[in-house]
């Protein structure tokens, strides 16, 4: 993006009336955002209203070990006001952060200065902060090989797309295509997560049934809690016919059950 005329000569100042302003975007796994400002007010910046917070951002430290580099964002924690999101959704690991720079007087050219985004990976809190070390993809975490063919260990994520297990108990709601959809992300729904037309539904939403059309189910709403169910998998075979979904039992029982071969 060419950097605007204003902000050209805002850049290259030595001193001016106009702060540049730290912004946080906090997306959790749920579904819900937080929009903060480091400030004094609230702005609004590509109509989106973020809210004053304060907070701190810490640089990543960067060695010769060969330590995977983290951010550590610190944000305030006295009036408690993150805490109950920090309660529901595991200190909100796995959220992502996106870290924005603007200019506070000229906010309406629609210009970020710098833009990152970072996944937390761990969080605590006190009475003061509310602390989450930050950081990117871990490639000494990769698995290497990327298959690994097992007798009788079933390699998909439950629920997911690959597994297509319906949990009874799960979330059951009429898409606008007239499907039958089913929750399989616990989430606080939004506009983003409407199945079908929402930005991010298929995080949360997939087809009850790939073979059949149309549906019957419950009419979706915003802002209601919707839940993935309560089963649990083993990734056994046994576990998967007891469910009825051994078909998609990702295992090759046909393999020996001992021993470790590289293909």
């Amino acid at each position: 993006m060419a950097l605007p005329s204003v902000l050209k000569y805002a850049k290259n100042e030595l001193g001016s009336v106009y702060p540049w302003l730290f912004l946080l975007d906090v997306a959790t796994p749920g579904g819900n955002l937080y929009s903060l400002v480091h400030n004094r007010e609230n702005i609004v910046f590509q109509d989106r209203t973020y809210t004053r917070f304060p907070f701190q951002i810490e640089l990543p430290e960067i060695n010769s070990e060969g330590a995977v580099p983290s951010w550590n964002i610190k944000v305030v924690n006295t009036a408690r006001t993150l805490e109950p999101a920090m309660q529901e959704t595991k200190g909100m690991v796995d959220s992502v952060v996106t870290i924005r720079i603007v200019n506070a007087g000229y906010l309406e050219e629609d210009h970020v200065d710098l833009e990152t985004e970072v996944k937390v990976l761990e969080a605590h809190s006190d009475a003061t902060w509310i602390t989450w070390r930050c950081g990117g993809r871990n490639l000494y975490r990769d698995l290497y090989p990327l298959y690994r063919y097992l007798a009788s260990y079933c390699v998909w994520k439950f629920r997911w797309h690959e597994c297509y297990y319906n949990d009874p108990s799960a979330s059951i709601v009429l898409g606008d295509d007239g499907n039958d959809y089913v929750c399989y992300v616990d989430h606080i729904s939004s506009s983003d997560t409407k199945p079908v037309t929402g930005a991010r539904w298929m995080q949360f939403w997939r087809r009850k049934n790939r073979h059949a059309t149309g549906g019957t189910s419950a009419t979706w709403y915003v802002s209601l809690p919707y839940t993935a169910g309560t089963a649990t998998c083993k990734h056994t075979l046994a576990d998967c016919r007891l469910k009825g979904n051994s078909r998609r039992f990702a295992g090759f029982v046909g393999l020996a059950s001992t021993g470790v071969k590289i293909v």
